[in-house]
This record gives C-alpha cells, sequence and structure tokens, in this order.
C-alpha cells in the first residue's frame, strides 16, 4: 500500500511489533496489533471503492477503532475527517465549508 505520509506500516513494526502502542480504557494495543488492524481496515476501504484522495469522515470519540481507521486512511492517501460527537452540524458543516 502506499501512503502520503510514508509507510506507516513498515515504521510500526520497524519499532518492534510486541512493544505497546497505545491503550485505551482497559484494551491495550501493540505495534503488531495496530499494524494488523490498520492493514484490515486498509484493505476493507480499498474493497469499498475508497481511493488516493477521497474523503473519509467517522464521527465517534477516541478509540482504538478511531486510530486504526485514521491510520488506514492515510496510509491508502485518502484524506481523514475525524469528529468528535460533541462537534455539531454547524461545526461539521464549516469544517467543509458547506455551512
Amino acid at each position: 500500500m502506499r501512503s502520503v505520509s510514508g509507510n506507516v506500516s513498515a515504521t510500526m513494526l520497524r519499532v518492534s511489533p510486541l512493544r505497546e502502542a497505545g491503550v485505551h480504557h482497559d484494551k491495550r494495543l501493540t505495534y503488531g496489533d495496530l499494524e494488523t488492524a490498520m492493514t484490515r481496515w486498509a484493505k476493507a476501504l480499498l474493497a469499498a471503492g475508497v481511493g488516493h484522495g477521497d474523503r473519509i469522515a467517522m464521527l465517534t470519540p477516541p478509540s482504538s477503532e478511531w486510530l486504526t481507521v485514521m491510520l488506514a486512511t492515510t496510509e491508502i492517501g485518502a484524506i481523514w475527517c475525524g469528529y468528535h460527537p460533541p462537534l455539531q452540524e454547524a461545526g461539521i458543516q464549516a469544517c467543509h465549508g458547506t455551512g
């Protein structure tokens, strides 16, 4: 996979696949776990027809899934647009210049 931000997968595995990449509440992710989940999401996005330059929006509070989808999006060259639930519709429209 091609990335606009460098090869995220290779960087994560170079650090150490068993090293802890992050913790969210009681869920711990190693770099290997993160790379596996990110690759799965990247393949799913590509299979759904998402490509370089497409925008991906996700309205969710911070989570390990948020992180993996964001990394997968950038890994395939798409544009990440993450939103936090308290952001109202007007705020989302303002971010996209449609408000």
